[in-house]
Order: C-alpha cells, then sequence, then structure tokens
C-alpha cells in the first residue's frame, strides 16, 4: 500500500524516490502513474515537476476512486477562487502542499523552454487561465453593451479583464517568436505554437485561439517569410485551417458553426468579441419600443440568443489543471512593443538578404 504522505505523479521516466507503479488509466495523461513520496518529492529537479500533468491528487482520494487512478476535477473545481498554486495543490495534505509550494528556480522564457513543455500542455494553461475570467462574466455584464446605464465602467470590468488576457497572450507568443535569433529554432517555435493553436481548437478554447492567431499575423511575425518557409506542409495546414475556423469572413460563419456544436458538449471558451459586436449592433440598430407602442420582443430573443451562446460554456468545468511551471514561463516572458517586436523582426530576418542561420 503506498505511503499516506504522496502524490501519484504520471512521469515521462520514474523520478528519484519513486516507490511504486500503477496504471494511469482513468487520468487525463498517457503512461504510467508513479508514487512519489512526500520526503522523494522535496528532492525533485525543476525539469521532473515540470513533468506532473493533472490534478495531483493523494492517496486517499485514490483509493476512493472506482477505476484506482488519480481523480482530476477535485483540483480544477477550485478554478476562479485559488491561486494557480492552490488549485493544484488543493485537497492535498499540508505537509504535501508545502512541499510544492518550495520556491523553484527562476525561469527564463528561451525558445527552448517553450520547446520543452508540450503543446497540449500549453493550451491546456491558457484554456484555464482564460477560464478564471470567462467566468467572472455574467448577464449583467454583458447587457451593458445592450442597455447603457450609469454602472457601465464597472459591468463591463470582467470583459475588459478578458481583452487585456488576450491582448498579453498574443504578445508574449509574438515577442517569444521574433526574440529567437535562431531560424531554425525560430521555425521550430513557430510550428509549436501551430501546434498549441490545435490543441485549442480542440478543447473550444477559442479566445486563446484567436489570441495566438493574432500574434502569429501580427506584423513582426507576418513579415518572418524565410521561418515559415521552414515550416512542414502538414504544419502549414494545420495553420490554414486554424485561420479558416476564426476568419471573419461571412461574420464569422465558420467558427459560429464550431461553436454550435461546442455548445452540446461544454466546457468551451468562446471568442466573446463577435458577441460584443452582436450585442452593441442589437442594441444600437434595434428600438426596444415598436411604432404601435409594443415591447420589441424579437430584439429581447436575439439578445438572449447570443446570452445563452456567450455563457452556456460555463455549466462544466474543465477536468484538467496545469503544470506548475508554466505560470513562471509567462510571467518571465518578454513583452515586445509592435515597435519593438518589428526592430527584432528585422534584425533576424533583415530586408533583402538571407536571414542568419
Amino acid at each position: 500500500m503506498p505511503a499516506v504522505t504522496g502524490v501519484w505523479l504520471p512521469f515521462l521516466k520514474p523520478p528519484r524516490g519513486a516507490t511504486r507503479r500503477g496504471s494511469a488509466t482513468g487520468a487525463d495523461v498517457d503512461g504510467a502513474a508513479i508514487h512519489v513520496e512526500e520526503t522523494a518529492l522535496t528532492r525533485l529537479a525543476s525539469s521532473e515537476m515540470r513533468q506532473v500533468v493533472g490534478a495531483l491528487t493523494p492517496p486517499s482520494a485514490l483509493r476512493r476512486s472506482s477505476q484506482g487512478a488519480p481523480l482530476t476535477r477535485a483540483a480544477s473545481a477550485a478554478l476562479g477562487e485559488t491561486t494557480e498554486i492552490e488549485m493544484i495543490t488543493g485537497g492535498l495534505p499540508p505537509e504535501l502542499t508545502y512541499s510544492l509550494r518550495r520556491e523553484l528556480p527562476p525561469d527564463t522564457s528561451t525558445a527552448e523552454q517553450w520547446l520543452a513543455v508540450d503543446a497540449t500542455q500549453l493550451a491546456r494553461y491558457l484554456t484555464l487561465s482564460d477560464e478564471v475570467l470567462y467566468r467572472a462574466v455574467s448577464h449583467h455584464h454583458l447587457l451593458s453593451y445592450v442597455w447603457k446605464s450609469d454602472q457601465e465602467a464597472a459591468n463591463k470590468a470582467p470583459l475588459h479583464r478578458l481583452t487585456q488576457r488576450f491582448n498579453e497572450v498574443a504578445n508574449i507568443l509574438a515577442s517569444a517568436l521574433v526574440s529567437t535569433a535562431s531560424l531554425t529554432t525560430r521555425a521550430a517555435l513557430f510550428g509549436h505554437f501551430i501546434n498549441v493553436g490545435h490543441a485549442l481548437s480542440k478543447l473550444g478554447s477559442y479566445n486563446a485561439l484567436m489570441a495566438l492567431l493574432a500574434s502569429l499575423g501580427s506584423a513582426a511575425v507576418h513579415r518572418l517569410k524565410h521561418t515559415k518557409a521552414k515550416l512542414h506542409p502538414k504544419l502549414i495546414a494545420k495553420w490554414e485551417a486554424l485561420a479558416a475556423l476564426m476568419s471573419h469572413d461571412g461574420s464569422y460563419r465558420s467558427y459560429r458553426a464550431a461553436l454550435s456544436m461546442a455548445r452540446r458538449h461544454p466546457p468551451f471558451i468562446p471568442y466573446l468579441g463577435v458577441h460584443l459586436t452582436d450585442l452593441t449592433f442589437l442594441g444600437d440598430g434595434n428600438k426596444d419600443v415598436l411604432p404601435d407602442g409594443q415591447i420589441n420582443l424579437s430584439k429581447r430573443q436575439q439578445v438572449h440568443t447570443v446570452l445563452t451562446s456567450c455563457l452556456s460554456g460555463r455549466s462544466v468545468r474543465y477536468p484538467f489543471a496545469s503544470l506548475p511551471g508554466l505560470a513562471k514561463l509567462l510571467e518571465a516572458a518578454p513583452r515586445l512593443s509592435e515597435d519593438e517586436a518589428y526592430a527584432k523582426s528585422l534584425k533576424i530576418e533583415p530586408r533583402g538578404k538571407p536571414p542568419p542561420t
């Protein structure tokens, strides 16, 4: 029987202190789940810590699982009410939580470190970060785009925070690309971000997906033709499919169709920019009262349809947690202004000259 003070970690290879191996069936990971005692956990290397996936569940909860596998929903249930570390360690014994809170070596966001993070895990982190902000949005926040009030600024605050996060993610990813001097490494990182976008689409995380596509389409990144020339045709096809999915053609026809499918299988996070435009149009272009004095019920029905599309993704939480080290990776990432990013872009791929390898 495994020790009480320990944790099941699905490592790629057994770290020091692994005492028992078991099936990971039922966990949201591949491979073997390895039980690590609390005392051994304090000796895990930073690189080993970053291999942790899913929620970290104590053996007592593990024994309650009918499938004998680590549970994943418990930690994600704390989203929106706890810090990321608390989200990951929720429900663990105090001594084990203390071990996970220990200070890790500071991260620097080099391209190699971005590439070391599995695309699915990075997509999950971006999704969970957006989910916290998305769940803070309610009907009255959205209705402020239809009917104005004295509390308009306060009502729009949660939506502004989601917009700020969108811009931050787009800036971080674009900055990472133009800050990578090596052409080969930069092309690998570009392809890696495309794979992250593909994972985001599978998760129904459309807000983060649009932010990623915005970074790849920014002026500083768009001009990197030598970088894009090194991408595998399959990656190019995947990128084009993502761009088509989120294209504004036909009033975002493809995105709206995908969102309609996602509503049958929540959770999902919509790209709210589309729906806020819809609400603004409904508010400004339709009167509340018809010429005959009757209430414009059609307007209210259309508003209700938009609200349902926006908020029904909150009915279910995402059943996974994020890697402990990813918050630090993004915190340490450079955030360049548009002028700085473009200057770096010109440096790594000068006009009319072959790029440095």
